[in-house]
């Protein structure tokens, strides 16, 4: 699927949460081996440049993601389950990696 320029708010809304689950853990792979001042200041500074290209605003952008990820824990899902393991194991390095 190519990727466009134009960002359509409706599927943002009903993006299924293994899509949003598979890209954050392809956005904390690249970061890893970042300080966590350069993670967290990279990571939020993209976050705030891609908005501010879509010309979409990043507290819209962010309510529809918390939305998304509250839906998932309260259903019991395990998407962003894998994504919080992989942060503890990889990025964090608080447990190890199983």
């Amino acid at each position: 699927m190519p990727i466009t320029s134009r960002l359509d708010r409706d599927l943002l809304h009903s993006l299924p949460t293994i899509k949003a689950a598979r890209a954050t853990i392809n956005i904390l792979d690249r970061i890893q081996f970042l300080s966590p001042e350069e993670q967290i200041a990279g990571a939020c500074a993209a976050f705030m440049l891609i908005c501010e290209g879509y010309k979409f605003p990043a507290q819209d952008a962010f309510a529809a993601t918390k939305n998304m990820m509250a839906h998932h824990d309260d259903r019991g899902r395990s998407e962003f389950d894998a994504a919080r393991s992989y942060l503890d194991a990889d990025v964090f390095r608080t447990k190890p990696n199983t």
